[in-house]
């Protein structure tokens, strides 16, 4: 179970501002724009930053900066070691369990193999991310928390990584600024928050949302999906709207 109560990170600024979440054998989207905090968190959860509030995965503590079993992210800063991404492979087997071979699979079904034996910093920023997520889910965690995990990723192989976090895990978190992933047929079952101005609105279960409606006045029967800059905005549910324009609507309104 992943409990996140109270949560508050300041930099030189206030970035989250007393956050709430919980997951309990539920996977979760979070979306927000570039620069909202959504990393943030991410490192929060995996208790690499600072924090106030309290954040545990599966009873145990993340403020201690200590190993929880179970747990696994994509952050760069977790994925230091090794030059080659086979070296990484290898070593992170031993220091973190992964299952070399399905760490194999991964890279196969993404048409990659060939970059085993490349070094990892001469990959391109989607094939490092790639094997990153990769590395993260091969070992096949009851709990992950993935951080942007389409960015720079080709089209083509966008769905497959969303196939991975559904398969992969018991609860999972997954942020992203990419509104268009929400149609993956894998992401259906997924509850989705939005991160605005350092605050959690949410859930809202992805089918529900693709056959709602987005209006910024109340209406019969309507739910209030989130504020932004003073203003509420409301879901509709049954509208007419399509899929493309409920998209384009949350895009718009995420920027």
């Amino acid at each position: 179970m992943l409990s996140i109560n109270s949560l508050k990170v300041s930099f030189d600024r206030p970035i989250i501002q007393g956050i709430d979440l919980h997951l309990d054998s539920q996977k979760a989207i979070l979306l927000g724009t570039n620069g909202s905090g959504k990393t943030t968190i991410i490192r929060s959860i995996s208790g690499i930053v600072e924090y106030q509030g309290e954040i545990k995965i599966n009873g145990i503590s993340t403020k201690k900066n200590e190993k929880v079993e179970g747990f696994s992210t994509n952050l760069p800063e977790i994925f230091k070691l090794g030059r080659t991404v086979n070296e990484m492979a290898t070593l992170y087997e031993e220091l973190m369990g992964i299952d070399y071979f399905l760490f194999m699979d991964f890279l196969e079904e993404m048409k990659m193999k060939e970059i085993m034996n490349r070094k990892f910093k001469k990959l391109s920023a989607g094939q490092q991310l790639i094997v990153r997520n990769a590395l993260a889910l091969s070992s096949k965690p009851m709990v992950y928390a993935l951080d942007e995990p389409f960015e720079n990723v080709d089209l083509s192989r966008r769905d497959t990584i969303a196939k991975w976090a559904k398969e992969i895990g018991l609860e999972g978190i997954l942020v992203t600024h990419e509104a268009d992933m929400l149609t993956s047929e894998y992401l259906r079952d997924f509850e989705i928050y939005f991160l605005v101005d350092g605050k959690i609105y949410g859930p809202v279960n992805v089918e529900e949302l693709l056959s709602s409606k987005i209006e910024y006045r109340e209406e019969p029967g309507s739910k209030m999906l989130m504020e932004k800059n003073g203003k509420k905005i409301f879901l509709v549910k049954g509208s007419e709207q399509n899929v493309s324009e409920v998209i384009k609507e949350i895009d718009f309104i995420m920027r």
